[in-house]
């Protein structure tokens, strides 16, 4: 199995075709199209996943995080890793970055700084859209509609 120096990470197979789960060494890695997953099954060759067929879990803070992670496999079924922090770390070694949901759940800056946009957001739509598409759409609507809609209002 995995040695403390290694970039090899002890985890459980889940190969949903039998109900134990089997040791295997996992590798996040680089490659040109993204990390990849690389599963080491004793007895059997090394599978290589796409980085496009993992279901990356989730990042943390920095303060806490799970006992074990779930990571889902296309294809192959799950892995429970016991060690996320030698998880964490050979993700960041393999070039794998958080998207924006995962930056607001761990940062407040990020957070406070996209809600900050929305807000903006809204509020230009409101001052500057809102009366604009008003004017294309009264450009359209027919004058008998318009009179009569005056009359009965008049």
């Amino acid at each position: 199995m995995a040695g403390p120096d290694d970039d090899a990470i002890d985890a459980l197979w889940f190969d949903g075709l039998g109900t134990r789960p089997r040791p295997v060494t996992v590798r996040v890695a680089r490659a040109p199209d993204g990390p990849e997953l690389r599963v080491d099954v004793p007895g059997e060759p090394t599978r290589t996943v796409p980085g496009r067929d993992v279901d990356w879990p989730s990042r943390w803070s920095a303060r806490g995080g799970p006992a074990r992670l779930s990571v889902g496999v296309r294809g192959l079924g799950s892995l429970q890793v016991d060690r996320p922090d030698a998880w964490q770390r050979a993700c960041d070694a393999a070039g794998l970055r958080p998207g924006i949901a995962a930056l607001m759940q761990t940062r407040w800056s990020v957070l406070l700084g996209a809600a900050a946009l929305c807000v903006a957001f809204v509020l230009v739509l409101h001052r500057f859209g809102m009366p604009w598409v008003g004017e294309q759409v009264a450009r359209h609507v027919p004058l008998d509609w318009e009179l009569a809609v005056s009359e009965e209002v008049l």
